[in-house]
């Protein structure tokens, strides 16, 4: 069996392996535990990210938002 990498536990813990590879990996957790507590460590990451909800603060919204209109373009007129 090939060696397993940082990619395949990434496709793994994205669900983007097919149900044959899947297996051959759980397989592959089953035999090798460090594998396994590196697939665990990397799932409970994922999920910390996905409960995050970033916002920026106001005045970088608003400093966005100036930039934008001294710099804004004249619409390019269609003939």
């Amino acid at each position: 069996m090939r060696k397993t990498s940082k990619g395949d536990l990434i496709r793994y813990i994205y669900h983007e392996m097919d149900s044959l590879e899947s297996r051959m990996f759980e397989r592959s957790m089953e035999s090798d535990p460090e594998l396994s507590r590196e697939c665990r460590e990397l799932q409970q990451t994922r999920d910390r990210l996905e409960g995050l909800h970033a916002r920026p603060r106001h005045l970088v919204l608003r400093n966005i938002l100036a930039y934008a209109s001294e710099t804004r373009i004249p619409p390019v007129s269609q003939a």
